[in-house]
């Protein structure tokens, strides 16, 4: 502050003036004039007009969805940094990834210019948004992090269906928290269930990613059947997968070969078995029977014959009227001999 003048004299009434220009702070400015008594004047400076609505704290907070946040904080303002009591400010949220709440949408600033609201988190993760205003404007930012793993659930690849020791398509699974916020870096071990054959996993252990989803990828074993796979965490999911036979490779006798019986004696039944390279048995192939030795005319139940859900089937030969060896073929894409007297 300054006066306009710091020596007078009275004039021919008595009296003499300066004159004060008051300082940019608010409060009480005194000034005295002293002659051989002295007088004192007391003067009070009040704040400008509202100029700056700025944030104190409370911006940039991190907390789990559902968390009440501690308060974000304004201050209002003159140019002069003088504090302004009693100006109104708005409170609004304006981004949110789930209905989130304030404590209040309208409040009044204090004695030192400050006021605040408070924001409670919604149930999805994200960043969040307030805003401040009065005749100017602030804005806070919070961000919502998943609460721990609750949910650990299938994506994809459940019920395929190979060949045997095939590679599948990848089995996905996805943790979130129990509002459905994907949790990254959490852990998920899987295993192979019941069957095995040889069967094998791409890996044992994995990490959730940013999405909160993570895979492994089952080869299948040479047995035919159905295979299961865990995936665990603090929670489980189940996979299971059906193998199929692989391509008719093997036609190999069951029963029926070597008999010996009398002429015109209907033998016991001939059984072939298809299966793949690793014995699984083929159901719905075709065998085809055929009589390539006969002393005399001799007869086949059937001719062709398909095999059933164990990969065989059969055909019964009846004798001629000739003592002889007898000898009856069973082919498929690979081929049997049967030989009887």
């Amino acid at each position: 502050s300054r006066l306009s003048a710091t020596i007078t004299t009275t004039g021919i009434n008595g009296t003499t003036s300066s004159i004060l220009t008051l300082g940019t702070k608010s409060g009480t400015y005194k000034v005295t004039a002293q002659g051989s008594m002295k007088a004192t004047f007391k003067v009070t400076a009040i704040p400008g007009t509202v100029s700056i609505l700025s944030e104190v704290n409370g911006n940039d907070q991190i907390s789990t969805v559902t968390t009440t946040l501690s308060p974000f904080v304004v201050q209002v303002i003159d140019t002069y940094g003088n504090p302004i009591a009693g100006h109104q400010v708005h409170w609004e949220i304006i981004e949110s990834p789930a209905e989130s709440r304030l404590s209040a949408t309208i409040t009044t600033t204090g004695i030192n210019g400050t006021t605040s609201s408070t924001l409670t988190l919604g149930t999805k993760s994200g960043t969040y948004r307030v805003t401040a205003s009065g005749s100017m404007e602030a804005t806070f930012t919070a961000t919502a992090t998943p609460d721990t793993a609750d949910i650990l659930e299938e994506v994809s690849g459940n019920g395929q269906t190979g060949t045997v020791a095939t590679t599948l398509t990848p089995f996905v699974v996805k943790v979130t928290d129990t509002y459905g916020n994907p949790i990254a870096g959490h852990l998920v071990h899987w295993q192979i269930i019941g069957l095995e054959a040889g069967a094998s996993l791409s890996t044992t252990t994995t990490t959730t990613g940013i999405d909160g989803t993570t895979s492994s990828t089952l080869t299948l074993g040479t047995k035919s059947g159905t295979y299961q796979v865990i995936a665990s965490g603090s929670m489980q999911a189940t996979f299971t997968a059906t193998a199929t036979p692989g391509t008719a490779d093997i036609l190999a006798e069951v029963s029926g070969n070597g008999q010996t019986s009398t002429v015109t004696t209907t033998l016991t039944p001939f059984v072939v078995r298809v299966t793949d390279i690793y014995g699984n048995p083929i159901v719905g192939h075709s065998v085809h029977w055929e009589i390539i030795e006969s002393p005399s005319a001799a007869i086949l139940s059937t001719a062709t014959t398909t095999t059933g859900i164990d990969g065989t089937t059969s055909s019964t030969l009846t004798l001629g009227t000739k003592s002889g060896t007898y000898q009856v073929t069973a082919s498929g894409s690979m081929e049997a001999t049967f030989t009887a007297m």
